[in-house]
């Protein structure tokens, strides 16, 4: 019984301490280039992405209408 209350207090001791020590360590926080070039890259990647969605939910919008009528949806 006595083992059993020194783990239960050890174990209540170390655990605060260690939340906080890992609490602490808070990573740094990364740092954006501000390259023209990288920049422009990015846009046109992310352009290039959203231009494939439109896409996509364009290409897809048929066959949604035709399954929502077959399960019984209107409008």
């Amino acid at each position: 019984m006595r083992r059993l209350a020194l783990i239960a207090y050890c174990l209540s001791v170390s655990v605060p301490t260690v939340a906080m020590a890992q609490s602490a360590a808070k990573p740094a926080a990364p740092t954006a280039t501000l390259d023209p070039a990288t920049l422009k890259a990015a846009r046109e990647v992310v352009a290039q992405m959203q231009g494939d969605r439109t896409a996509l939910l364009n290409a897809m919008a048929a066959p949604m209408v035709g399954m929502m009528q077959q399960i019984g949806v209107k409008q």
